[in-house]
């Protein structure tokens, strides 16, 4: 039997936190009314969607005109780029990185196939993308650049800070999608600045089905679904009432997080992992460790290992991780963040993602690097034994 579970890919999705779905159940119970409905009892529900508007505010430093829920942070990226090229001059252009999330990716091919012009800028092996060619990248007719916060894949925080300056003085709207970021690290949009960020309730102890999508004040934005005035007419759709009140929930969670020091100890954690994969494990490499990366998330190549076997056999351990964004699990090819970093196919096969969660222990790193010697060594005896 396999070893008590042990979860580390929270990058994929965290487990919904126990007070979240305390106050989800009452909202899918007896106080499950639409909260466009004139009477009392559906007043009260739309009281409390709006308490969760403020919630997710306060933890963005933002005003709750300035939120716009949605399904998760794929359709606020798809809402702010396609909504942006609906209203967009022919022929105009969009910049973003090779290293994005597909959500961003797919939805720039989209816009190119409708006639605008895109440019996708490249990263360098620590997987950053350089702000000077991203300034170099703008031009007269630009009209929105996208680069995300944090990687999911390998972690590496972007300076979308001096991005979003660069935007902000020639007039560009710029799209952050922050879902790596929120709960690891303070994420204030007007800091940044941006006019557009994306997150994914899942990713920090909310439901999955849940999300939401920054919209700067006096910036316009454009829907691209059409029905009744939910959300101001953005994002039409009788609202998901459980899920945004858990995000109201979890996004109060994830400030305290931050503010209590929770970062700090998954970084401890993460260091602990790295240091000791590198004096166990010859060849083993650490993915971008010489740049700037998000307190939980460490990408490890093994050399000459698969990481599909790794993975499975870390299972077989009670050891939850993954071979890099769930979004792409199942694909025949290898990560698309790691390719775009300058790694070969068969390298870029050979990286195993750990993402860490509040939950988790030192004790959890030891065990971790322990049962990965003992993969690593049961999968190279396999392979010599062929």
């Amino acid at each position: 039997m396999p070893n008590e579970l042990m979860y580390l890919d929270h990058n994929a999705t965290t487990l919904v936190a126990p007070e979240v779905r305390e106050v989800m159940l009452l909202f899918l119970g007896e106080a499950g009314f639409n909260p466009s409905s004139p009477y009392r009892p559906a007043q009260r529900v739309r009281a409390a969607v709006d308490r969760a508007r403020e919630d997710v505010a306060a933890m963005l430093r933002c005003e709750p005109e300035e939120i716009t829920f949605t399904s998760c942070a794929t359709e606020s990226c798809n809402l702010a780029i396609l909504g942006t090229a609906r209203s967009a001059r022919a022929g105009s252009h969009f910049v973003t990185a090779t290293t994005e999330h597909h959500a961003v990716l797919n939805a720039m091919r989209a816009v190119r196939a409708s006639g605008h012009d895109v440019t996708v800028l490249p990263a360098d092996r620590q997987g950053r993308i350089d702000v000077g060619e991203f300034r170099d990248a703008l031009r007269p007719g630009t009209v929105m650049a996208a680069v995300m916060m944090v990687n999911n894949e390998t972690g590496v925080i972007q300076d979308v800070s001096a991005m979003g300056r660069i935007c902000r003085e020639r007039g560009v709207l710029f799209l952050c999608d922050a879902t790596a970021a929120i709960g690891k690290m303070p994420v204030h949009p007007h800091d940044i600045p941006c006019d557009f960020l994306a997150l994914s309730g899942h990713k920090f102890y909310a439901p999955k089905g849940i999300g939401a999508l920054f919209v700067r004040r006096g910036v316009k934005a454009n829907p691209i679904m059409f029905g009744g005035e939910q959300e101001e007419g953005l994002r039409p759709g009788t609202e998901n009432v459980a899920g945004i009140v858990g995000l109201g929930v979890a996004s109060r969670r994830a400030v305290k997080f931050v503010e209590s020091g929770g970062p700090e100890s998954l970084r401890r954690i993460r260091d602990r992992i790295e240091s000791a994969v590198r004096a166990r494990l010859s060849g083993a490499e650490i993915i971008a460790a010489g740049a700037p990366r998000v307190c939980n998330t460490s990408s490890i190549r093994m050399n000459g290992l698969r990481n599909d076997e790794l993975v499975v056999s870390l299972d077989a351990d009670g050891i939850c991780v993954s071979t890099g964004s769930a979004c792409a699990t199942g694909a025949s090819l290898p990560s698309h963040v790691i390719r775009a970093m300058g790694y070969a196919d068969d390298e870029a096969r050979e990286v195993i993602r750990v993402s860490l969660g509040g939950e988790n222990t030192e004790a959890d790193a030891d065990r971790f690097v322990g049962a990965l010697v003992r993969s690593a060594e049961r999968l190279k005896g396999m392979a010599s034994a062929r």
